[in-house]
């Protein structure tokens, strides 16, 4: 009876040790944007890793879920592990150290399987701060229909080619709620990102090679004249660009009531709606630039990144080598229309046969540049905004505009 008995008793531990290891388990926790179906594709993405991630999606407002990794991670807590970054956070992040530094895990070579201006973007002082997630740019958007029309065989390669080509069918269509072009010129993040394909199709740059603050420069100057003169000189864009926001656009070419716009990515799926008077009429490039000068997107997107302070590093590098593989982001773009990081998922004859335009979109995301690095971006975004909304409003000169941005940079942290 006694042997019994303790026989029952040594079962009974080692169930409950069994029991002990299983609730001890490695586990991360992963934070990201709570948008639709986006955990529906990251549980798709993570089936292998079940019981080993606690899923964390964020409600609100990208600046609200910037607040609260800031707070996390300024009080030192190991959690989130892993996190789905906006492309601008970056380097707010490493250059408190929050971030861990990936390069010892990303075996050679394998960074190649990304577009290289995210690798870029996620690349601080030669550390591998994130990992490649989806892709966005604001892209050049233009009318086929109307181009075919009046004899136009390709979208405007240059600046001056758009103003031509929309003077000729502005005349040609003589209808007054058509206008030439329509852009982000209200004073948010998109007015930026839109002054920095103008900028950046004339080869400039806001910092030089030595990281001198040069956005004031000619190039710059004329960077921003010329989008001022869309309007005010040449009377392609209406006026009321100056306080046109991101939809306000996509509302005004989805009407059929503008030739070309520059917008993100997300205005694609809605010009294709059957709500939508230009379906089946649109094309995608990459923007005008300037005689002699290659033209570059602006990237958006949301990226991953690890707790320096997790817990569990190696069991978090597994799950985000996974989240960025071929088959997790083909996931995304079948579930939710994501565009992929990861070069292969654009040969997939099944993502490609579902999102047809993604063959348009490769090229135009391989031009692709980030926007300004540095730990104080919300403030150098800020600084180089209010001065551009006060020249696009005629309150100042692009020269004395610009020159109160770079005073107001040169006080600012600034990275390549």
């Amino acid at each position: 009876m006694r042997k019994i008995t303790i026989i029952s008793l040594l079962v009974v531990a080692l169930m409950l040790s069994g029991f002990a290891a299983v609730m001890a388990q490695d586990k991360v926790e992963f934070a990201f944007d709570s948008r639709t179906d986006r955990e529906r594709a990251f549980r798709e993405n993570l089936e292998e890793f079940e019981g080993q991630v606690k899923y964390n999606p964020l409600p609100g407002t990208s600046g609200k879920q910037l607040n609260y990794y800031t707070t996390r991670f300024a009080a030192g807590s190991s959690t989130p592990d892993i996190i789905n970054m906006d492309i601008v956070w970056p380097t707010t992040f490493a250059s408190a150290n929050w971030l861990l530094d990936l390069s010892k895990y990303a075996e050679e070579g394998w960074k190649d399987k990304f577009l290289q201006g995210y690798v870029n973007a996620l690349t601080v002082e030669g550390k591998l701060i994130g990992i490649p997630g989806t892709a966005d740019a604001l892209l050049f958007y233009y009318r086929k229909d109307l181009l075919d029309k009046y004899g136009f065989d390709h979208p405007p390669k240059t600046w001056y080619e758009l103003i031509a080509q929309a003077k000729v069918i502005l005349e040609g269509e003589d209808d007054p709620n058509l206008r030439g072009i329509t852009f982000q010129g209200a004073n948010i993040e998109g007015m930026l990102s839109n002054y920095l394909e103008f900028l950046w199709g004339l080869d400039g740059s806001i910092l030089d090679e030595d990281g001198n603050v040069v956005i004031n420069n000619e190039k710059g100057v004329k960077a921003l004249q010329t989008m001022i003169d869309l309007y005010r000189k040449y009377g392609v864009a209406d006026k009321s660009v100056v306080t046109t926001k991101t939809d306000d656009s996509r509302v005004i070419f989805q009407d059929g009531r503008a030739i070309f716009m520059i917008n993100w990515t997300y205005a694609w799926g809605r010009l294709q709606g059957d709500e939508s008077a230009v379906k089946g009429n649109v094309g995608i490039s990459t923007p005008p630039a300037f005689p002699g000068h290659d033209p570059n997107v602006c990237l958006g997107g949301w990226q991953f990144a690890i707790n320096a302070n997790s817990n569990y590093p190696e069991l978090a590098w597994d799950v985000v080598k996974e989240l960025s593989s071929a088959e997790s982001q083909k996931t995304h773009s079948l579930i939710r229309g994501d565009l992929p990081t990861n070069k292969a998922v654009y040969q997939d004859e099944e993502v490609v046969e579902a999102n047809p335009w993604y063959k348009q979109a490769l090229p135009i995301l391989e031009t692709g540049k980030s926007r300004p690095k540095s730990p104080a971006y919300p403030e150098v975004s800020s600084a180089i905004r209010n001065q551009l909304s006060a020249a696009l409003a005629g309150n100042k000169t692009p020269q004395e505009a610009l020159d109160a941005a770079a005073k107001a940079l040169e006080d600012l942290p600034l990275y390549q």
